[in-house]
């Protein structure tokens, strides 16, 4: 009897341990699927949230043939019109003549050196007289304040010797950075249909240009007075970007470069530095409508 009992007990213990072990289970299980229905609900609830904030903004029209606004902090293209398009880029191929002075100088006591203005520089423009001597440092404020093609020249042949040698170190530059849809045959930005950008390798230039101390600044200059010797005297120089009156959107103006094309009549580049909204963006016009960048650029 005593025998019976105790395999009486046993069993009674087995059925209690396996009651435990399933409620144990159940609640585990029970404990489980409210986990992932809260999960689910969260997900569900902050997908609703974001879908609710998001909101569509219609593609502004412009008359510009391509356009694009890159984002300078994250390189992120924010908009685009065909910016792959190879167009003229006008006189912004002179932020690459900066960089390429910049790179070739041996310390910054070459900026005031003094350059000679020689007839085949005085072909390009007529802000410098035949003659006259201009030191680097004014001959890189005018450039890049008004898109000087004279200074641009000048800058090329005393950086390199000849201006022909300076291109191929621009073309040189622009394969370092990367620019497949770039080719240069000139230092000053005169229309020639063998050299051609898009607007994406120019915003591109652009940010990798201000990331030059010295170009920066002397950009975004609104004014800087050139010493001239053996010539008419000191000339005022005026920056000449229509951004740099500013606007109650757009702040913080940083330099660009802005310029109409000799060919074809009336059309227009466009290339600006700006903040908006404590963004830092670079924005690019190409063969724009006479007039027109400025306007199509704050749109």
């Amino acid at each position: 009897m005593r025998i019976n009992n105790e395999i009486v007990n046993s069993k009674n213990i087995n059925k209690s341990l396996v009651r435990i072990l399933v409620t144990v289970m159940v609640m585990l299980l029970v404990s489980s699927l409210m986990v992932t229905i809260n999960i689910n609900t969260s997900f569900a609830t902050s997908k609703k949230k974001a879908k609710a904030k998001t909101s569509t903004i219609s593609a502004p029209e412009i008359e510009a043939e391509s356009a694009v606004v890159l984002s300078a902090s994250t390189s992120e293209v924010v908009y685009s019109s065909r910016k792959d398009r190879k167009l003229q880029p006008g006189s912004t191929v002179q932020l690459m003549v900066a960089m390429v002075v910049i790179d070739n100088m041996h310390d910054d006591k070459e900026y005031k050196n003094n350059v000679q203005i020689s007839d085949a520089v005085y072909s390009a423009g007529t802000t410098f007289p035949s003659g006259s001597n201009v030191k680097v440092e004014d001959l890189m404020y005018t450039m890049l304040m008004s898109g000087d093609t004279e200074s641009a020249r000048a800058l090329a042949i005393y950086s390199a010797g000849s201006e022909a040698n300076f291109v191929d170190q621009m073309n040189s530059k622009a394969q370092q950075l990367g620019l497949v849809n770039t080719r240069y045959t000139n230092a000053t930005g005169e229309y020639d249909t063998d050299q051609y950008s898009t607007v994406e390798d120019t915003a591109k230039i652009a940010k990798a240009a201000y990331q030059y101390g010295a170009i920066k600044r002397m950009s975004g200059e609104s004014s800087h007075t050139v010493k001239v010797t053996d010539g008419d005297g000191d000339k005022k120089i005026t920056n000449t970007h229509p951004f740099m009156t500013g606007s109650d959107s757009y702040k913080g103006f940083k330099g660009g470069t802005y310029s109409k094309l000799t060919e074809p009549e009336g059309k227009e580049v466009f290339l600006a530095y700006v903040t908006h909204n404590d963004m830092n963006l670079v924005v690019v016009l190409f063969d724009e409508a006479e007039g027109k960048s400025a306007e199509d650029a704050t749109k």
